[in-house]
């Protein structure tokens, strides 16, 4: 891919950076600032479980993020052209792919880790009122575990995201499908340029050619 094409392919940087910075410190205000009140109201029981879930999303995500970036869209392409169900979707994703990695691994890992910072706090809290232990020492342990299962978590899926890239793009591309058949809501149309090109060259075979006259 030339220069200019891939610069047109993955638009103005400034624009994206601009636009993404914005839309995740408006995400994470609207976020963070309830969780830790509503989190905190979660027993300590059903607060384990939910930290877990909101780690298994942001790794799922970061996954996803890695693989939009080194998946090969030629594949997708020939599928796309026999109309399989999710490679018109999954070509969407890999021609957003700054955007794409951008929302999945850094505005939703900045969200989850605030809500599930929140949810330790929580847990933390309820385990200093049977344990005498400092609540300093449980935050330190606390802000530990979390800060090891999102960064282990991340750094296990990033080969198998590389090495699969392709496999799991596919994945969600069949998914984001599922998403406009339920919805009615299509968030990667079809392309109309080929259509269009099918449409001229149609017209110029079929329009009649002018008569040439001889000159004398």
């Amino acid at each position: 891919m030339s220069g200019d094409k891939r610069r047109n392919a993955y638009g103005n940087p400034w624009r994206t950076g601009l636009s993404l910075g914005l839309l995740g410190f408006f995400i994470a205000v609207g976020v963070g600032l309830p969780s830790e009140e509503l989190v905190a109201r979660i027993p300590p029981g059903l607060a384990v479980p939910l930290v877990l879930f909101i780690i298994g999303v942001a790794v799922v995500l970061d996954m996803l993020g890695v693989a939009v970036t080194a998946a090969d869209p030629v594949p997708f392409h020939a599928k796309a052209s026999k109309r399989e169900p999710g490679a018109r979707q999954a070509l969407y994703l890999i021609q957003r792919a700054d955007r794409v990695a951008s929302i999945a691994m850094d505005i939703t890992g900045d969200v989850t880790a605030a809500v599930a910072g929140a949810a330790t706090v929580a847990i933390i809290a309820g385990l200093a009122e049977g344990l005498h232990v400092p609540h300093s020492l449980l935050n330190a342990l606390g802000i530990g575990v979390i800060t090891f299962l999102f960064i282990g978590g991340k750094a296990f899926v990033k080969g198998y995201s590389i090495r699969n890239a392709n496999a799991i793009v596919h994945v969600a591309g069949l998914v984001l499908n599922g998403i406009e058949e339920v919805t009615r809501i299509q968030f990667a149309k079809p392309s109309r340029r080929k259509n269009g090109r099918n449409r001229g060259a149609a017209r110029a075979r079929t329009r009649p050619r002018r008569p040439q006259v001889d000159e004398e």
